[in-house]
């Protein structure tokens, strides 16, 4: 069996590569908006965006259970304006309680966490 070995020649492809043409789609400026930022800037923001830490999730948890409890409070509020014979301290306590505990996870909400 005699395997004739042809040789390929890599300029007809090179030629048809060179004469390739693409074209780009480029958004309109109504389309798309940009600003432009210095360099400087940019570099700023990335390091403040890294600089970023989630909250414990000792944190969210604490404002997220004062939050339903403050909501389980409200909730009461109305059967217990409307009950008869209870202590009458019974409506203010809930609503000091309501307003308390929502004033104290909103205040846990805005806690910012110590970095590590």
């Amino acid at each position: 069996m005699s395997e004739s070995k042809e040789v390929l020649s890599l300029e007809p492809v090179l030629r048809s590569v060179r004469q390739l043409s693409v074209a780009v789609d480029l958004p309109s400026l109504k389309s798309e908006a940009r600003r432009e930022i210095r360099t400087a800037d940019w570099e700023r923001l990335k390091r403040r965006c890294n600089q970023i830490t989630s909250p414990p999730q000792w944190l969210t948890v604490t404002y997220s259970l004062l939050f339903g409890i403050s909501a389980s409070a409200a909730l009461s509020i109305i059967p217990i304006a409307y009950a008869q014979g209870l202590p009458t301290f019974s409506l203010p306590l809930y609503t000091v309680g309501t307003i308390a505990t929502a004033v104290l996870g909103g205040v846990l909400v805005g806690v910012k966490p110590l970095a590590a």
